[in-house]
């Protein structure tokens, strides 16, 4: 399989990684994840992840959509009593 790594960045607490990859026979597929822990009382509870895909020639016209999606996304912190 190939890949490529395009970008990576911090969001809103969270880590976006925006990369192409092309398994042996296949098409290219573009794919866009956010990985996040979600913390309870300061402490790490849990890891939250998204990915997005699409084949690489629909990236185009779906871009804007995956970009509205990751731009919703927040992480809190939910204090526990």
């Amino acid at each position: 399989m190939e890949s490529k790594l395009l970008k990576y960045e911090g969001r809103k607490g969270a880590y976006y990684y925006d990369y192409v990859i092309q398994p042996d026979g296949q098409p290219k597929r573009h794919l866009t994840t956010l990985f996040a822990l979600i913390t309870i009382s300061g402490t790490g509870e849990c890891l939250a992840t998204y990915t997005t895909s699409c084949l690489e020639d629909q990236w185009a016209a779906l871009e804007p959509v995956y970009e509205k999606i990751t731009n919703s996304f927040s992480v809190g912190q939910k204090q526990v009593a």
